[in-house]
């Protein structure tokens, strides 16, 4: 990754943009899954349908992103519409409860994947804009690893997130077998491991599990609630940089001399 990629206000912002969009989609990803299987008795198979909302609505916002973009080659747009969009979805996951509609649950989806469509693909495009095409293959790798990376983070801060609340919530649970299996990071093996464990609780100990599943996720959700206004607010760190209507590329090598440059219209 070359220093001169991260010297340009522009790219570097859409660098720190998709990484942080990453670290929530991520979150996402693997831990709304254990609020349909830990909280709302999901199985494995049942919580994949229920996923199917979020995973869905992604597509047709990337759509209008791109649309919106190709119309009019502004990008800060989308991602100011794309951040607000998570936040509030995201935020409202902090809502959910055992007690939670599915028309909330399925709602609130749709608001946090549009956010993240939108995101995810407009970033790409401001981030390659401010920097010579000479450079664009490079970026483009960069932009590939600086994604991965959030993927990673967004795992590894929303793990940390869970097994601790979990751990500083175990007093409230009265089984000490039960404490025992949920604590250092078992509540999420415990969950995935079949969700007829947590029905198969006999009451009050079912009821205080749920609690403390309900609470910790809801850190989660906040802490990703966070990562979105910070994105959103980072966006404004972006200049608008009119799209290239035509570009200067080498293809190939030449044969006899140096490679030729060719003019593209477009």
């Amino acid at each position: 990754m070359p220093p001169r990629l991260f010297k340009n206000r522009t790219s570097c912002t859409g660098y720190l943009i998709i990484f942080l969009a990453s670290v929530v989609l991520q979150a996402i990803n693997y831990f709304l899954p254990v609020y349909f299987q830990g909280v709302k008795g999901a199985s494995p198979l049942l919580s994949g349908v229920y996923f199917l909302p979020f995973a869905l609505a992604i597509i047709p916002f990337g759509g209008l992103a791109g649309a919106f973009m190709s119309k009019t080659g502004r990008y800060r747009p989308v991602h100011w519409a794309g951040f607000a969009l998570s936040a509030v979805g995201v935020g409202l996951f902090s809502t959910l409860t055992q007690h939670s509609s599915t028309g909330n649950w399925v709602g609130f989806q749709i608001l946090a994947s549009g956010g993240s469509g939108l995101v995810f693909t407009a970033t790409l495009s401001s981030t390659l804009a401010a920097l010579p095409e000479s450079d664009v293959a490079v970026a483009t790798g960069t932009y590939s690893f600086v994604r991965s990376f959030g993927l990673v983070w967004g795992v590894t801060v929303a793990s940390i997130a869970l097994n601790g609340q979990v751990n500083a919530r175990l007093d409230a649970v009265s089984d000490p077998a039960v404490r025992s299996l949920l604590r250092d990071g078992g509540a999420y093996t415990f969950v995935r491991e079949g969700s007829s464990r947590i029905a198969t609780l006999s009451e009050p100990t079912r009821g205080q599990v749920l609690d403390v599943y309900v609470e910790a996720l809801r850190v989660i959700w906040l802490v990703c609630v966070a990562c979105s206004c910070l994105g959103f607010f980072i966006t404004f760190l972006e200049k608008y940089i009119e799209p290239r209507k035509s570009h200067t590329s080498e293809f190939g090598l030449a044969r006899d001399g140096p490679a030729k440059s060719q003019v593209m219209e477009g």
